[in-house]
């Protein structure tokens, strides 16, 4: 489980790194989510170590952990969501970029952040709403996460695991949903 929730670290280090890579502009706007998520990430994953049981040693299964065939049909899965989400943005405005960024969220979060950061960039979508498509993505991709954790583990793991997820989301979430009570 503690495991789990420290790869949530890297997670939310990547989008960051990704919103100042594809578009500097938009790493302010998503600052206070990103600060917000990865303080809970520390914590909850420091909390995941308290009690935690050391497993014993199994055998590494057989095979190579790369497979070029499934690398290259996710590549282009998420050329043709991004180029999706591009055209519909064209079509039915910045609404469509989060429907689009919460689709390509349950298989890459970091891909749906590229590309809504791509769509500010170009200024096809306000730097001011990035973060809305960015959170949907963030979202559906916490989804995955507890369902791969039910997948792999069952029922108590992916208890334990979507707790700390949805402890990171929800403060993710916070700095976004705080600007309109102000």
């Amino acid at each position: 489980m503690s495991g789990a929730l420290f790869s949530t670290i890297s997670t939310v280090l990547l989008l960051a790194v990704v919103a100042a890579a594809v578009h500097m502009p938009a790493l302010p706007v998503i600052a206070p989510s990103i600060i917000a998520a990865l303080a809970v990430t520390v914590v909850t994953a420091a909390a995941s170590l308290r009690g935690a049981v050391t497993a014993k040693q199994t055998e590494a299964p057989k095979g190579g952990a790369f497979s070029l065939s499934q690398a290259i049909g996710f590549a282009l899965t998420l050329s043709a969501v991004t180029i999706g989400i591009g055209l519909a943005n064209s079509w039915f405005g910045n609404a469509a970029v989060g429907a689009g960024a919460a689709l390509v969220g349950f298989f890459d979060v970091h891909a749906a952040a590229a590309s809504v950061f791509a769509l500010a960039s170009s200024d096809r979508l306000p730097v001011s709403d990035v973060s809305l498509p960015m959170l949907l993505g963030v979202t559906t991709n916490t989804i995955s996460k507890v369902i791969g954790a039910y997948v792999g583990g069952g029922s108590a793991y992916a208890l334990r695991v979507g707790a700390g997820l949805t402890a990171v989301l929800l403060a993710a979430w916070v700095p976004y949903l705080s600007m309109f009570r102000a």
